[in-house]
């Protein structure tokens, strides 16, 4: 059992290793073709958010989750903080990414225009980079691997996409990489399976690079034809349906925001930014006040679960003392079901020991007294419950592994 235990842990590193890999080697290829390799080191946000939480998944899927969540907000807050950096970085790679096209295509992209120092480009295109990443590895933290095999293939599909769309050609060593990590992932690293698809591929990407094709002019002309086609049914569209609603869209307008016409923030993408920020700052409350709500919860819990443990009197101190100390046994692996507390003396046996086992016995009889008879239990008997208790609450917790620990303390709530 634990041999295959440890094999199932090693096919799971394997595949969050090769995902990874690959989700790293598309990000890079697709940075590589901005030509901005200066900014490449703050690639690696997109892998450390992808991986940091599936490695907290070999413990649990919850503290997982919850890694994932943190890296959520943690992202939500850096965007609140650098929004305008970002967002003009991001605009900054696209206009490096067109300037690269236009030199293998015969089309020109229209620019983004940003306003803004240009001693600070590179930092914008640093911090872009970064968050992107970030942004786009905690995504898919959430997706199971299982699910992740499939995304991973379309990513490599996508990646693909935008050479062909841009012109570009990748760089050979991240393609390559790209390419193995892919076989691997797809063929769930069994290597009959992962050397076919590996040796294909390297193959036709090696057969890509000695062709190197320039500028096909047949199709520059067609994909040029085709965008310009789109562009001005989209211009077209926009056009009758800003005519329709030219002149009641105004009106609303002044009639909202009186007679200079201003929005709350703005116009135009400084309006589509205000309401992202103001939108990211509810989510950022919203994340703070969670972890309140959360601790409220587990706190009613808990003292549902400690009731009258506390209790100035020691008959119902007693009574409440054992089955707490039951509860955290059932921790432990102790099966109780809907059975007295008197058939369960085997199982403390066989979990524990034969000493044990007889002071759960005694410690029965005490409850039984202070559950069902009208005698009376003074401080001896409470001290010697009490004692029972701290004696099985040590034991299970010595026993427990990490990921047993934090579930008891924030599911259970003991």
């Amino acid at each position: 059992m634990k041999i295959m235990e440890k094999t199932s842990r090693s096919n799971y590193m394997i595949k969050i290793v090769m995902i990874t890999i690959l989700i790293q080697a598309a990000y890079v290829l697709l940075i590589m073709m901005t030509g901005v390799r200066y900014v490449l080191p703050y690639a690696a946000g997109i892998s450390a958010a992808f991986i940091i939480p599936k490695l907290a998944d070999l413990y649990s899927r919850k503290i997982g989750l919850a890694a994932s969540c943190v890296m959520l907000a943690g992202a939500a807050v850096i965007l609140v903080i650098l929004h305008s950096e970002i967002f003009d970085g991001m605009q900054l790679v696209m206009n490096s990414l067109f300037e690269a096209s236009e030199k293998t295509q015969a089309y020109l992209y229209d620019k983004y225009e940003v306003i803004r120092d240009p001693g600070t480009f590179i930092q914008c295109m640093r911090y872009a980079v970064l968050w992107t990443g970030i942004a786009a590895g905690t995504a898919m933290s959430f997706l199971s691997l299982k699910i992740m095999r499939w995304v991973s293939g379309l990513v490599f599909i996508l990646c693909a996409g935008c050479f062909a769309y841009f012109g570009l050609l990748p760089q050979a060593i991240p393609a390559m990489i790209m390419i193995v990590a892919l076989a691997a992932v797809l063929s769930e690293s069994r290597l009959t399976a992962v050397l076919p698809v590996m040796i294909a591929g390297m193959m036709v990407f090696a057969l890509i690079l000695a062709v190197a094709p320039g500028e096909n002019k047949a199709v520059s002309k067609a994909d040029e034809n085709l965008r310009d086609k789109l562009a001005t049914r989209t211009v077209s569209i926009q056009g009758n349906e800003k005519s329709e609603a030219q002149q009641e869209n105004e009106k609303q307008t002044e009639e909202e925001n009186g007679a200079n016409g201003q929005s709350l923030f703005g116009g135009g993408t400084k309006s589509m930014k205000g309401w992202i920020v103001l939108g990211l700052i509810l989510l950022f409350a919203m994340i703070l006040f969670i972890p309140a709500v959360i601790h409220d919860r587990l706190e009613k819990r808990r003292k549902k679960n400690r009731m009258d443990i506390d209790s100035k009197d020691p008959k119902t101190a007693v009574r409440a003392m054992f089955p707490y100390a039951v509860k955290w046994l059932k921790e432990a692996g102790l099966k109780t079901g809907n059975v007295p507390f008197a058939d369960l003396t085997e199982g403390v046996r066989e979990l524990s020991s034969e000493e044990y086992a007889l002071e759960y016995s005694d410690m029965l009889v005490k409850w039984k007294l202070a559950a069902y008879s009208d005698h009376d239990l003074g401080e001896d008997e409470r001290c010697e419950m009490k004692a029972f208790l701290e004696k099985t609450i040590a034991d299970v917790r010595e026993k427990m592994s990490f990921a047993d620990k934090i579930r008891v303390r924030f599911v259970t709530a003991l």
